[in-house]
Formats: structure tokens, sequence, C-alpha cells
């Protein structure tokens, strides 16, 4: 069944037409914010008047404009209640490239928390870190190595009485040590061909690069394994038709039950929110989703 043949209520549709594009571009931010920290927040604005600000409850809006997905690091409470539950939140905006910033109370009707901020909270990328890490190193330590064997660093080995410390040219401005910085220079630059020696001899320093394949993979297994994602997925390397369905098999398992059992409760929640404001009609309410366990009716083909 396509979304074109799903037949909606006029109270589906109001929700579905108050709850538009833009809302779920909002919504899906928050989530996305959440899951790399361990929770975020959906700033609610309401068409309660202009004499109303943010920090005020809400009393009067008969709509919902539009939302805001925020980090949790811009927000702070700044009051409680008896009980211990916010009442009043200090916002400070993301600073623009001149370094402006502004900061404003909320109160917390217009502030939806996604994930957990306790400290049971964590965040989808905590246990997976320490890998992010490893991965980071085994790059840039490589490309270090590459760096540094293509970079030629050369050495000269001169006869024993060679003074190359004190020996200068005709002008006395220039050490014989530092005309050969100057000649190993220009080698790596491409400038000079070839140079020539007269007692000596010069050998590049070549440092043994270790393969960086076995680390890199470990890791990235250990990390797609933090975060239940398949390998391949992650990556984006596939090899086999086989291989292929399976991991997408399991993996659009996995979000399939992140939709309906932590998704689904927090969209209801929200939604309740606004039935206490009278944005909507009160009712008994539920969420679905596409089955992404089913196959398509192009795989079924």
């Amino acid at each position: 069944e396509s979304q074109e043949d799903t037949v909606y209520s006029d109270y589906e549709r109001m929700i579905n037409n108050a709850l538009d594009e833009k809302f779920w571009r909002e919504f899906k931010e928050a989530d996305k914010r959440r899951l790399i920290g361990r929770w975020s927040a959906l700033i609610l604005y309401f068409n309660d008047g202009d004499s109303v600000t943010m920090a005020d409850e809400v009393a009067s809006a008969t709509a919902l404009v539009r939302v805001q997905a925020v980090w949790a690091s811009n927000l702070q409470v700044a009051k409680f209640d008896t009980n211990g539950k916010p009442i009043l939140w200090t916002y400070k905006s993301p600073k623009t490239e001149s370094g402006e910033q502004y900061t404003t109370t909320i109160h917390n009707d217009r502030i939806f928390i996604l994930g957990d901020r306790t400290s049971n909270g964590q965040s989808l990328l905590e246990a997976g870190f320490n890998n992010l890490v490893n991965i980071e190193k085994v790059e840039g330590g490589s490309a270090e190595s590459y760096l540094k064997n293509s970079s030629r660093q050369i050495h000269f080995n001169f006869e024993g009485d060679a003074d190359v410390e004190g020996t200068q040219d005709g002008d006395g401005k220039k050490t014989f040590r530092q005309h050969m910085n100057d000649l190993a220079r220009d080698l790596n630059a491409g400038n000079d061909a070839v140079f020539v020696t007269q007692g000596a001899t010069s050998t590049p320093l070549v440092a043994n690069v270790p393969d960086p394949t076995p680390t890199y993979t470990v890791n990235v297994q250990s990390f797609a394994t933090s975060v239940d994602m398949p390998v391949r997925i992650l990556i984006g390397n596939q090899t086999g038709e086989r291989a292929s369905t399976e991991d997408w098999k399991q993996f659009n398992a996995t979000i399939q039950g992140i939709r309906e059992s932590e998704r689904s409760v927090e969209i209801i929640e929200l939604i309740e929110r606004l039935f206490k404001f009278g944005i909507f009609e009160e009712r008994t309410i539920g969420v679905t989703w596409d089955d992404l366990t089913v196959p398509t009716q192009m795989e079924r083909v």
C-alpha cells in the first residue's frame, strides 16, 4: 500500500497539515543532534500575541507557528520549581560570523526535550568514540609517514677529515652545512635534477610505513558494532548481493525498532503537549510508520 492509497480522516489531515515538512525537518535535525549529544531540544513558537514573551507560559495560543532545533549546549535551566522540574530556560544562540550572540529566557512550555537529560543519558557516539579517535590517528599517522618519505630527507656521509662545521664560502656568508641544506631543499622542490659530491656519499632517509589496513579495519568494525550498523553500510562497501541484502535486512530491522519503541513515544508526547495548549482537539492518537522490514513492490518483482 502506497502513501497515495492511504485514506485519511479529516482529523488526520488537519494534524498532517499543521505538522508540515518544515516541522519534520526541524524534528529530524533535533533527533540528529540528540544522537550526537545526550539530548537536544525543540523550541516551540506559538501565535499567542505580541504582548506575550518567550518567558511566559502558553495560555492563549491557537496554532504552532514553527519549531527550532537546538543543541543541548545552547540551553541551561534558569529556574526550577519545588519538585526540581525546569520552569525557565536560558537559551544562547550560536555565534554568527561576526561573533554576535543573543541570550533569551524561555518558559518550559515552549521547550520540548528529545533524549535523556539525566546522567543515564548516553550519546550514540560515546561507546565508539575512542575508535573514531584511533581511526583519525591511523589516517593522520599514515599520511604523515608518506609525506616524510616523499620529502626525501638526505643523509650526507663525508670523509673523516672533512670540516662540515667551519667551512664557509668565499664571502663567509654561508657555512658548508647551510649549503647542503639548500641543496637538499632544492632537490625536494624539484629545482635540481642532479647534484655532485666529492669525497662524500648521500642516501635518502626512508621510513618503513606499516600497512594501516588491519588497525583501521578493527576500529571501523568496533565502531560499527557500537552503533549497531553493518560495516558494509557504514563505509558503503558492499560485495555480493547476498551480503548486501542481509546487511540491509538487519539495519532496517534496527531502524524500525527505534522508530516504534522510541521515536513514536516522543512524537506522541509532543502532540499531547499541543493538546494541553488547545492547538489540537484531544483524541487518542498513534504513529504509523512504513514497515522497513517488508519488501517493497520493486523488491517483490
